[in-house]
């Protein structure tokens, strides 16, 4: 085969760069954008009334039916706070699971969430309640 020839053609290495460039192209792009809980529409609010005796801090996370856990926001002891969950999957069936700061946890009753609704959780109690936020 003429120098030219092979000179034209790429090595085994530019070649396997090139296809690894593209597939870390190719997964940044399915991948596409972070949402952002606090100003995507989607979102979830839920209100954890962080009331228990004796006072913990809590760690909440959302549990979607068949899905993966997602950390959902810290809350004080004796705090009442407006956390905001999106979704990751259209399960619209979760619970909210809570770590105390001794590595308790506590996981609320099951939730059906409707399009324009809130969450209000009562710690103490372990009540989880869904109300439409036009009756807010």
């Amino acid at each position: 085969m003429p120098a030219a020839a092979l000179r034209r053609r790429p090595s085994l290495f530019q070649s396997a760069h090139a296809a690894i460039l593209l597939g870390v192209a190719l997964v940044g792009c399915a991948s596409g954008p972070r949402r952002n809980p606090d100003t995507d529409p989607r979102a979830i609010a839920i209100e954890v009334d962080n009331n228990l005796i004796p006072a913990s801090a809590l760690t909440v996370w959302a549990v979607p039916d068949g899905g993966t856990q997602m950390l959902v926001g810290n809350v004080g002891p004796s705090e009442r706070k407006t956390l905001r969950y999106l979704p990751t999957t259209r399960a619209l069936n979760f619970r909210l699971r809570a770590r105390m700061t001794g590595g308790q946890d506590r996981l609320s009753n099951p939730i059906t969430m409707i399009e324009g609704a809130r969450v209000t959780w009562n710690v103490q109690s372990n009540l989880a309640t869904v109300t439409s936020e036009s009756n807010r």
